[in-house]
């Protein structure tokens, strides 16, 4: 796993948390409008809610962003990114108000998919090398 480590770090969460939160989740949401497929995770570590953003590069899982789930208003609508850094420093500051544009990914019987779930359908859609 590629976990942004200096980028997560600055929100006091490790890649160990991120692994925890997204071994057991409580839910998994899928952001369908972006360059890239992304999910969000949440999962509980040390009694604390996580939430992790992720995205597949290949067969790993990159970590875009995490932090601990707090309560936020949203004052600003989303801007113009220049790179991954801006965009994931912008989704900390403003998830909960963007909590709309995600769509909760389940199995059949609704329970949430775990991220190993979610690779092993992604590589599937992949083309064989």
């Amino acid at each position: 796993m590629d976990a942004n480590r200096h980028h997560i770090a600055r929100y006091g969460v490790t890649a160990e948390d991120c692994l925890q939160a997204m071994s057991d989740p409580i839910e998994t949401t899928e952001q369908p409008e972006h360059d890239e497929p992304r999910w969000k995770t949440t999962g509980f570590v040390a009694g604390r809610q996580l939430e992790v953003v992720w995205t597949l590069r290949g067969d790993r899982y990159r970590v875009v962003t995490a932090w601990w789930k707090q309560i936020k208003t949203m004052k600003n609508p989303p801007p113009k990114f220049k790179d991954e850094a801006e965009e994931a420093a912008w989704l900390y500051d403003h998830h909960d108000e963007i909590d709309d544009e995600w769509i909760p990914v389940r199995d059949e019987n609704g329970k949430p998919l775990t991220p190993a779930q979610i690779r092993k359908r992604e590589l599937k859609k992949q083309p064989a090398r």
